[in-house]
């Protein structure tokens, strides 16, 4: 079976200038998936100016009762080149926490975290999440955010990713 016929990518953020103002990947529903990797790559910046990015989780992709929303593990590669990320990277395990506060800005970051529909507050309805990003300070560095959506509940060619 081709990888395809069984999950979604989808754009989360756009490669953006943090040192320009703080940012926010779009928000995506799991109604129709039970599993997401939210993968952020952030380029090198200056060693004070980390970024800090939050996960937030909705009842609906315009952000209705948006509050925090926790994970436990996340795989993350540092690098300060392009050749640095082929090492293997590290999985990490934190207490329940909704905001990680990278300890340096001036290394790229590779980070994956995962998230299953389960996850959210679905008993109270959420089923949307995004990332939010501060703007750490004015030196240029860039982050992207791609959402990887895999189990989904239908056929994923005709799924709406970002529906209520």
């Amino acid at each position: 079976m081709d990888m395809r016929d069984s999950m979604l990518f989808h754009t989360g953020l756009q490669p953006t200038n943090l040192a320009a103002a703080a940012a926010n990947s779009a928000w995506v529903s799991l109604k129709n998936f039970n599993h997401i990797q939210i993968v952020i790559n952030k380029g090198p910046g200056a060693a004070g100016e980390p970024p800090t990015f939050s996960f937030k989780q909705a009842t609906t992709v315009t952000g209705t009762n948006s509050k925090a929303l926790t994970y436990t593990k996340y795989t993350r590669k540092s690098h300060a080149t392009d050749a640095a990320l082929v090492t293997v990277p590290t999985v990490v395990t934190v207490a329940a926490a909704s905001t990680l506060v990278l300890a340096a800005g001036d290394t790229g970051e590779l980070l994956v975290f995962e998230f299953d529909a389960q996850n959210l507050d679905a008993q109270n309805g959420f089923d949307c999440l995004r990332v939010e990003i501060n703007d750490p300070g004015a030196t240029a560095q860039t982050c992207a955010i791609t959402y990887v959506l895999t189990e989904c509940r239908g056929d994923p060619k005709v799924m709406t990713l970002i529906a209520n």
